[in-house]
């Protein structure tokens, strides 16, 4: 099928939330990209230009599937479409034909970074974003992108309440609803930010069960034990904690 066959489908399934039905069409829509040549933003051997409708077509097919991939937990695909989507960003279009996608993927990716733990990646993909036509008052001021920013800074200061409060705050996570896709991931990195702090910070090498609750954010001592279990090397014994 040719992609003027192709393109409205996938527009369709997008609207109507079928991300399974994207990604499944999806790859036969840039087979014919590819047969044009149109999958990456370069002049061609020929030395002819492409045509800047052309480019845009190609990135909103690009930007369906990054965003089709992170709300089906598809991260490697989400990976993949980025990584073919930066090439796009960083076209000099007008002010007019930039994306609207764009800061809303982007600040997707640097909160995938964060769930992963990938700090250094997550500083580098920062920096580069003023590269991608976005500057930076733009970026500091972004809706979307502050998002992330805050929680990594919090995140370096050892704010972790802030974080824990801005994770759980309704009206921020209503501004994109696939922040939420990253919400338990991000707390489980938290918290395994504070365990390594608590193993560093307190001398005496143990703590009050009920202490180690509060500092971890959890609910009662069964998901305490829980979380002792699964991701340290910590000892429980007449109600305390020891590390």
């Amino acid at each position: 099928m040719s992609l003027n066959v192709l393109t409205p489908q996938l527009k369709k399934a997008f609207d109507e939330q079928d991300y399974s039905l994207c990604l499944k069409l999806l790859p036969k829509i840039k087979v014919e990209l590819a047969r044009f040549n149109l999958l990456v933003p370069v002049t061609s051997s020929d030395g002819k230009k492409f045509n800047p409708e052309d480019l845009l077509v190609t990135r909103y097919i690009l930007e369906i599937g990054a965003l089709a991939s992170i709300n089906l937990k598809d991260y490697k695909g989400f990976q993949n479409y980025i990584n073919q989507l930066k090439p796009f960003y960083k076209q000099n279009f007008k002010k007019n034909l930039k994306s609207q996608n764009q800061k809303k993927i982007m600040a997707l990716y640097l909160l995938l970074l964060l769930s992963r733990g990938e700090i250094a990646t997550f500083h580098i993909e920062l920096i580069s974003l003023p590269n991608k036509n976005l500057d930076l008052k733009e970026i500091e001021n972004d809706l979307y992108l502050n998002y992330p920013i805050k929680i990594e800074r919090w995140l370096m200061e050892g704010s972790y309440d802030k974080i824990w409060k801005l994770i759980n705050d309704n009206n921020s996570s209503k501004q994109l609803k696939e922040f939420q896709i990253f919400n338990s991931d991000l707390i489980k990195a938290i918290r395994l930010e504070i365990i390594d702090c608590i193993e560093k910070t307190y001398e005496n090498k143990k703590l009050a069960l009920s202490n180690v609750k509060n500092l971890l954010f959890l609910n009662n001592e069964r998901e305490v034990i829980d979380l002792i279990n699964e991701e340290t090397n910590w000892v429980l014994q007449n109600g305390f904690v020891y590390f």
